[in-house]
């Protein structure tokens, strides 16, 4: 996964020239997304998103994941991108098995948006089953950025690789929180707010630790659920 250091995407001016396609595929497939949404809820006989269980939406997102993602190059780098990715230092053919990230924060922000608007938890695993990425790619992108490494390992990725991560982490915590104002037996979303993020842990409350981002050595290990 080649990538030149200390060099950002979005910081390169060919990018203007990809800006308005990669937000056709993105609207696109937040589109492709809302229609395998509509057909769960008629396959399923659901009324309302809203009414049902936070394990009956992360059923849905499982199946409208697979049904529009089952082919991931949509959600990847294309030919097209050949001139901008070679004017920042990619090898080109590692290039395309990445993930866009331009994309994946788009369809990041939409998921942020529909988790909100049914009144429901934001969490990684979401996310990704949403996506239908693998779980390893996903944590992957903070620690591929935020690691040190040598000569011998080659160059980091992009850090909008990592903004991504953090961005669903930090919602993560805020539609937590969320929950605690809404509903009316706030025990068990107490349970998670203190197993996730130490809450009611001395020294480490929301207070003494601020609104700080979760780094790599602060996430789940793979495999725990959310």
């Amino acid at each position: 996964m080649a990538y030149t250091d200390n060099t950002d995407i979005f910081d390169n001016a060919l990018l203007n020239d990809r800006i308005k396609v990669w937000d056709d595929i993105a609207i696109n497939n937040i589109n492709r997304l809302n229609t395998a949404l509509d057909e769960y809820k008629a396959r399923e006989n659901i009324e309302d998103y809203s009414g049902i269980s936070q394990n009956q939406w992360q059923a849905a997102l499982m199946f409208v994941g697979k049904l529009v993602f089952a082919d991931k190059s949509i959600l990847k780098f294309s030919a097209d991108d050949r001139p901008l990715l070679n004017s920042i230092g990619y090898t080109y053919g590692r290039a395309l098995e990445l993930y866009n990230p331009y994309i994946m924060d788009r369809i990041a922000d939409y998921y942020i948006y529909i988790c909100t608007k049914y009144d429901k938890g934001v969490t990684p695993y979401c996310y990704i089953w949403r996506t239908n990425i693998d779980q390893n790619t996903f944590y992957g992108w903070n620690e591929e950025t935020e690691s040190a490494r040598g000569p011998a390992k080659g160059p980091k990725l992009s850090p909008s690789y990592a903004d991504i991560v953090r961005k669903v982490y930090a919602t993560y915590e805020q539609s937590a929180e969320n929950k605690l104002w809404t509903n009316k037996n706030p025990v068990a979303v107490m349970a998670i707010t203190n197993r996730r993020f130490g809450w009611n842990m001395p020294g480490v409350g929301r207070e003494s630790r601020g609104r700080s981002v979760l780094g790599a050595a602060e996430l789940p290990k793979l495999g725990e659920k959310p």
